[in-house]
């Protein structure tokens, strides 16, 4: 190679990386992947948070709408069939079987737990009471309390709740639905 004043140079590199460049480049590519893979569950975990209201709610329709309901009135449970879903006697004329577990009755996934309770305030208090049936009516605690399912956790997850005022007999009611 030769210069414009006529000196010959003579060329050691055929590289126009120097390793300050090739460092600089490693340390850039490993710095957006690690914040890729920290972003990823972030970026998932949005989608299964929106899920579970929309289950909650599926749950309460299909039990106040149509499996417990009396006489296609909906809103109206029947209460044989309600003391068969939640205690699991009687039931002959119900369009579930009292033996098969939550999660197939009520038509979700056995990922979701799902928790189910009739409330309301029997005793003049603020806070709503778990409603019994008792055999053939339902009111204030007795024999079988009416609530089905595991209980909800305090401490590592939230559980997404709905509810619905029903009328099961002449006894009005908070059908509570809680999924995670």
């Amino acid at each position: 190679m030769t210069r414009t004043d006529g000196v010959s140079v003579t060329a050691t590199r055929n590289r126009g990386q120097t390793n300050l460049d090739f460092l600089l480049g490693i340390v850039v590519f490993f710095l957006a992947l690690s914040f890729v893979v920290a972003s990823a569950p972030q970026l998932i975990a949005q989608y299964d948070a929106q899920e579970t209201p929309l289950v909650a709610e599926r749950v309460s329709t299909t039990l106040a709408d149509s499996l417990l309901v009396e006489s296609g009135a909906p809103g109206a449970l029947d209460v044989e069939c309600t003391g068969a879903f939640f205690a699991g006697v009687g039931g002959a004329g119900c369009p579930f079987s009292t033996g098969d577990a939550l999660a197939d009755v009520v038509g979700v996934h056995e990922t979701y737990s799902v928790n189910v309770s009739l409330q309301w305030d029997v005793t003049g208090d603020a806070e709503p009471d778990l409603l019994c049936y008792n055999g053939g009516d339902v009111g204030a605690c007795g024999t079988d309390r009416l609530a089905v399912g595991p209980d909800v956790p305090q401490a590592h997850r939230s559980a997404a709740t709905e509810r619905r005022t029903v009328l099961v007999g002449d006894q009005p009611a908070v059908l509570e639905v809680r999924v995670w």
